[in-house]
């Protein structure tokens, strides 16, 4: 009886590594055979997306803006290319896993899949942020008739990716904390505002130089009336040579 009993319990053991064997075999081989054909349809999307962008010449007029160097090295054809691929495989092995009854790996790849436009979103901000950089900087550097225009632009280029990367951070990663990128931004503003005011002020100052002191000598018998006779006209070096009378 015993030994009937250890021949059922290894026969049913055996038919169970069997049946498990066999059902691995063919999920891998549904899985293969979804990636292979994920692979050939995210090649044959991507060919047709970088024949759509050279028909209607979209990095020439990317470049043509003299945006070319703004996505730092990378091309947007690139980036949409790649993010197509990696949907078409996700959506490819999410069905598979579906097929093959892997629940766990089909619950990653559906929490994935619903991450995908939240990424693609949060990408797209930082690409328009990216060129709107780019332009306004190529803009000032262009047409900037100040001085230090080329460090205006590339403050300014700077300040717009801060903003962009500001906006795109909860879109990519909802439970980033931006309260410090904030904070630095309102101190960076508030740093810009007061230096600009003493620019500005200084500016003013030595703008009004010149013609207070032609006032002043055209009515120097009035101010020596009022202050004291104070010689304006003489000059020793750079200094003015103040005596009073």
């Amino acid at each position: 009886m015993a030994v009937g009993l250890t021949n059922l319990d290894f026969g049913a053991m055996t038919s169970q590594v069997i049946g498990y064997a066999q059902n691995s075999i063919i999920a891998l081989i549904v899985l293969v055979a979804f990636f292979l054909v994920s692979k050939i349809v995210g090649k044959y999307t991507t060919i047709l997306i970088r024949r759509i962008s050279r028909a209607i010449k979209l990095e020439e007029t990317i470049a043509g803006h003299g945006l070319g160097d703004a996505l730092l090295g990378f091309r947007l054809t690139e980036i949409i290319t790649i993010l197509v691929e990696l949907y078409i495989a996700l959506l490819f092995f999410g069905t598979a896993t579906d097929l093959v009854g892997l629940a766990y790996f089909s619950n990653i790849v559906a929490s994935i899949m619903n991450y995908v436009p939240n990424l693609i979103e949060g990408i797209a901000v930082l690409v328009g942020t990216l060129f709107l950089g780019d332009f306004i900087s190529e803009k000032i550097r262009r047409r900037g008739i100040f001085a230090f225009k080329d460090q205006v632009a590339s403050f300014v280029e700077i300040f717009v990716i801060y903003v962009g990367i500001i906006i795109a951070l909860p879109i990519i990663l909802p439970a980033a904390e931006t309260t410090i990128l904030l904070d630095i931004l309102r101190l960076a503003m508030i740093t810009i505002v007061i230096a600009v005011g003493l620019g500005v002020g200084l500016a003013i100052g030595l703008g009004f130089k010149a013609p207070i002191e032609r006032a002043a000598l055209a009515n120097q018998d009035m101010f020596d009336a009022l202050v004291g006779a104070v010689n304006l006209k003489k000059r020793k070096g750079k200094s003015w040579k103040n005596l009073l009378d």
